[in-house]
Order: C-alpha cells, then structure tokens, then sequence
C-alpha cells in the first residue's frame, strides 16, 4: 500500500505547478547559457578572421624585408641604399644636377618672346 500511494504522490509532485516552474528555470538557465556561448563563438570567430588577417600583413612584410635583407647583404645594395638615402659619389665621379627652364612651356606660350614676330625683330633691332 505504501508503494501505491508513494507514487501518487510522485505523480502528483510531477504535476504540480511548483515542478513546472522549476523546470522552466531550468530550461530557462539552460537556454540562457547555450546563448551566451553561442555568442561568445561568434566573437571568437570575428576575432580568429581579424587575426588571420594581421597575419597575413604581417607575412607580406616579413616577406619584403627578407628581400630587401637580401639585397643589402650584396655591395651593389649598400651602394644603391647609400646612393639612396645620402647624396654620396665615389672617387672620380661628378654630380650632375639637371636644372628645368625657368620658363616652362605653358608661359612660354602665353608670354611673347624676343624673336616673335615684327614687335620682336624691331626691338633687337634697337638693342632691347
């Protein structure tokens, strides 16, 4: 007897309101925390794309500096380094500094010049 009424009692705890709002808490922790984890892979996916990213920079410029490495450890790199950076010659070499026409081709069409037309032949003419 004490068997049948033990699970009455069961049965009728399994159907009280009280075991359905512990259940909803249950399920509601439950949902909460599957959220907040399914958020938190989503930065970590974001963060993990922006790292691939920097890696990738950060290879193309290792890539380069090992070129340029390369190259400086040549003479002819120092040289064109140091031709470069500083206006340096050996011995025996001259610079040559090449200097634009003070008056550019745009004025020159705009401005009249000594040798243009009559105006031009009178005044050297006289000595303008």
């Amino acid at each position: 007897m004490l068997n049948l009424q033990e699970r009455r009692n069961r049965r009728h705890f399994f159907q009280s309101p009280i075991f359905s709002i512990l259940l909803l808490t249950v399920a509601s922790v439950i949902a909460n925390s599957v959220y907040g984890i399914y958020k938190k892979d989503q930065v970590a996916n974001i963060n993990r794309i922006e790292s691939e990213r920097k890696l990738n920079i950060l290879k193309d410029k290792e890539e380069r500096l090992q070129t340029e490495i390369a190259k400086l450890k040549t003479s002819r790199g120092i040289e064109e380094e140091l031709r470069s950076k500083f206006q340096v010659t050996k011995n025996g070499e001259e610079v040559l500094v090449v200097v634009d026409d003070p008056v550019s081709a745009t004025d020159a069409s705009q401005t009249p010049r000594d040798g243009d037309g009559i105006w031009g032949k009178f005044l050297k003419l006289i000595g303008f």
